[in-house]
């Protein structure tokens, strides 16, 4: 994912673009800038679902969009335990280092790389500036 800087494959908004995205020719997947946009993007994302009602770790995932090949019971699993969460546990996100901790855990998982703390606090620099 690396030349999409795509690590939490995100998939395409149908009709407008991301802050960050590049067009793309790859569905379902977005492209953007940098990875710190795709971080700032799952932050939204995520923020949007807590809005919805999804309370625990597990809320948030089972809405993630998973590639096909993803087994959903066997990625929460993982991003809670790469976390150090329960899945069942609260998630409050707009806690910078719970929900930080939480989408490094889920890129790591997806793209089987570790992401560097530079771009996901970068990333939450952008998402606070423009959150709503």
């Amino acid at each position: 994912m690396t030349q999409t800087h795509n690590p939490l494959k995100i998939q395409k908004n149908k009709g407008r673009l991301f802050l960050g995205e590049l067009p793309s020719s790859n569905p379902p997947y977005a492209r953007f800038i940098s990875a710190m946009h795709c971080f700032r993007v799952a932050f939204r994302i995520l923020h949007g679902y807590a809005k919805e009602g999804a309370q625990t770790l597990a809320d948030l995932l089972t809405r993630w969009p998973l590639p096909g090949e993803v087994d959903r019971a066997a990625f929460i699993k993982a991003v809670a335990e790469r976390a150090g969460l329960s899945d069942t546990a609260e998630v409050d996100t707009l806690d910078e280092a719970q929900i930080k901790t939480i989408v490094a855990a889920m890129a790591a998982e997806l793209s089987g790389e570790e992401p560097t703390e530079q771009q996901i606090s970068m990333g939450w620099v952008i998402f606070k500036t423009n959150a709503k």
